[in-house]
């Protein structure tokens, strides 16, 4: 028995891999009028900004501010905590404007994991401490499911995947 119980931790502590989170988030779009004064603060102007809105975002455990805009036909989202601090923005990239040897690297990630998988967006995110990273947004082409979100580093490195929680949508992964 203790020869069975040592087997199977062994073979549990092998499957361990790069992070793997699952998210659920509550989401509510905010007016002008009520959304932070950081948030407007935050609020770019000009010709090449439109369609601006503000959301607040609550899980488990924290809640955050999202500003979302276009600038210039591509999305960017501003992301900050509940006191105003700034966490991270994103902004809409075409994954074809990535250089080729990421590109790749990137692909035989998602080929190896996520058969059937097609890319579904694709964001330059920068952190507060200035770290970038590469977010690919996949799902299955032939059945609805869940939203995968896998990060890269700019070398096209796999960091991290985070999963849509979506009870209603059955996950193929």
């Amino acid at each position: 028995m203790k020869m069975l119980i040592l087997f199977g931790l062994i073979i549990l502590s092998g499957c361990a891999g790069p992070e793997k989170k699952t998210t659920q988030t509550t989401d509510k779009t905010l007016r002008a009028k009520d959304a932070p004064a950081f948030l407007i603060k935050a609020t770019p102007s000009g010709d090449s900004i439109d369609d601006i809105e503000y959301f607040i975002k609550k899980t488990k455990d924290m809640t955050t501010y999202e500003l979302k805009y276009e600038e210039d036909d591509e999305e960017v989202s501003l992301h900050f905590d509940d006191s105003g601090k700034f966490l991270e923005k994103e902004q809409d990239i075409k994954f074809k404007s990535l250089d080729p040897e990421v590109q790749s690297r990137i692909r035989k990630h998602i080929d190896a994991r996520f058969d059937n998988y097609k890319i579904e967006e694709t964001e330059l995110r920068t952190i507060e401490n200035q770290t970038e990273l590469i977010d690919v947004e996949i799902s299955h082409h032939e059945k609805p499911t869940g939203l995968s979100e896998l990060s890269f580093t700019l070398q096209g490195e796999f960091v991290s995947e985070e999963v849509e929680n979506n009870p209603q949508i059955e996950t193929l992964n």
